[in-house]
């Protein structure tokens, strides 16, 4: 058994920062530094780090997904991570709940990408689309979210033949690439969008889509600084979203049969 989790780090110490980065692709950089030497290094105090999603060298924002052990819990998480970055930024932690577009995501997978990247050999980068977005839902109205937002999502869902056509529930150029539930009020989910997409222009599109049942932080992600994006995939996030939307509708249709009335979908 593990726990996941999702840390969102606010840099207040760019330089302190990018040193820490520097330090770390050193370690990683060594030439006869291979995968399984990498996973048992101490730096990760027993943990694993999945993903970590840079906005850029312009951007205060990075955040990561940790798969750790069943002893460690939120608040241990929360010591390690705030050692982890020496204090060169603030970090938020989240206890992922749920999630879909994970499954792909390994440490060995994670650290593979991340040697060729610190040796000189460069790397896959995400491949399913044009731009990466990063998006913090906090929602601000539950019964709005079930309705609206998470419940048009699996109507629409469990109605589709196939996951493919999961990508078609958003607007027209954008899609879906992960999702977490992370607790009662707050969700991430990353997004794909066209290249030139600004942030004004995505934010105005994931409003829409929330239709004001939350309040939407999104970051571009840069590629080229971070780290497992090669195995987050469009299809795997259609596969368990689909799977998910038909699953939550039977048991909606199941409980109305019965009871005469449903749960609210994605309540906590």
């Amino acid at each position: 058994m593990s726990n996941l989790f999702l840390v969102e780090h606010f840099i207040k110490d760019r330089a302190g920062w990018d040193k820490f980065f520097a330090e770390f692709f050193e370690l990683l950089g060594d030439k006869d530094m291979t995968i399984d030497k990498a996973m048992v290094h101490p730096v990760w105090g027993g943990n694993e780090c999945l993903a970590s999603l840079s906005g850029g060298s312009d951007s205060d924002f990075h955040v990561c997904i940790w798969k750790c052990p069943s002893t460690v819990d939120m608040a241990a998480f929360q010591t390690f991570i705030d050692g982890f970055t020496q204090g060169y930024c603030t970090n938020k932690s989240y206890a992922i709940d749920a999630g879909m577009g994970l499954q792909r995501l390994t440490f060995r997978e994670y650290l593979r990408e991340a040697i060729n990247l610190a040796q000189g050999r460069g790397t896959v980068g995400f491949r399913d689309a044009d731009a990466l977005w990063y998006v913090h839902h906090h929602i601000t109205d539950q019964e709005a979210w079930n309705e609206n937002t998470a419940g048009a999502m699996i109507a629409g869902g469990s109605k589709l033949a196939t996951p493919s056509e999961m990508q078609g529930l958003f607007e027209e150029g954008y899609g879906g690439a992960m999702t977490c539930f992370l607790g009662e009020k707050d969700a991430m989910c990353l997004w794909t969008a066209p290249k030139d997409a600004i942030q004004e222009e995505y934010k105005a599109v994931v409003d829409r889509f929330t239709k004001a049942a939350a309040i939407n932080s999104p970051h571009r992600i840069e590629p080229s600084m971070s780290g497992g994006l090669a195995n987050i995939s469009c299809d795997q996030w259609a596969q368990d979203m689909h799977a998910f939307a038909k699953a939550e509708a039977k048991t909606a249709s199941d409980v109305q049969a019965t009871e005469g009335v449903s749960e609210p979908i994605f309540s906590q």
